[in-house]
């Protein structure tokens, strides 16, 4: 059998090879050259919370158990409990990540997750904003709605930008716009 050449080998085989070898784990830790998109923008490691500006090339850890992964500011990222099917429910908050540094939206998409009558308009959208500025993420009134759709939805929204979560507030949401101030 032929030797793959080192370039084709992915990150998968490199871990297990040096694991099992008994090399050193520093093997294991790496640097990959990263372009920030975004020139002009304020970034966040994703890992971290450490802030960085668009635009550039960087050297960036990149250990084999963890990518280089950036936000841009603004960004609104939803977190909803660990599931172990598309229509399993729980009583568990969706988090709401907000990540400092713009303005931003993010609209929330939910239908039954077992059928196609999204395509006949049974699914619900809840438009969220952020303002930097004031520190306030508006959850937008519910529009549409599908059977058995839960009437409240529990929010913990989670202000990002620094080395760590800041501030947060949990709010139980009705489908009515609702302003969430983080201080």
């Amino acid at each position: 059998m032929a030797k793959r050449p080192e370039s084709s080998i992915d990150r998968r085989s490199v871990h297990v090879r040096a694991r099992d070898s008994g090399e050193s784990s520093d093997r294991r830790r790496r640097e990959e050259p990263f372009a920030l998109p975004a020139r002009g923008k304020r970034l966040v490691r994703f890992w971290s919370g450490a802030k960085l500006d668009g635009g550039r090339r960087i050297i960036a850890e990149a250990p084999l158990d963890r990518i280089p992964l950036y936000v841009r500011g603004g960004s609104i990222l939803p977190f909803g409990p660990e599931v172990e099917y598309a229509e399993q429910r729980t009583n568990e908050p969706i988090e709401l990540r907000v990540y400092r540094g713009s303005d931003g939206s993010f609209t929330l998409y939910d239908d039954r997750g077992d059928t196609y009558a999204y395509e006949k308009g049974e699914r619900s959208i809840v438009p969220l904003r952020w303002d930097d500025k004031s520190t306030t993420m508006t959850i937008g009134a519910r529009q549409g709605e599908y059977p058995g759709m839960p009437h409240e939805q529990e929010f913990r929204v989670v202000l990002v930008g620094g080395s760590k979560a800041g501030p947060s507030k949990q709010v139980r949401y009705a489908g009515q716009e609702l302003a969430v101030r983080l201080e």
